[in-house]
């Protein structure tokens, strides 16, 4: 089965919140059996036709487990 973990931008920092995504996403795979999939990154997009603004959501991991 075909499983999904998200490592959101942690609000109370006001750093490089997809540095520490990638970091968390790391670690995590480390302690795991898994084979990942696929990697997205989540963005929000803001304003008008003229100007718009992209900001950092999450990172989402798409896995397998290993037997």
């Amino acid at each position: 089965m075909i499983k999904f973990q998200d490592f959101k931008k942690d609000k109370k920092t006001s750093g490089d919140g997809e540095i520490d995504c990638v970091r968390k996403m790391n670690e995590w795979i480390e302690n795991k059996n898994i084979q990942v999939i696929s990697v997205e990154t989540l963005t929000e997009v803001t304003g008008d036709g003229f100007s718009t603004d992209t900001c950092f959501i999450m990172l989402r991991l798409w896995y397998k487990e290993v037997c």
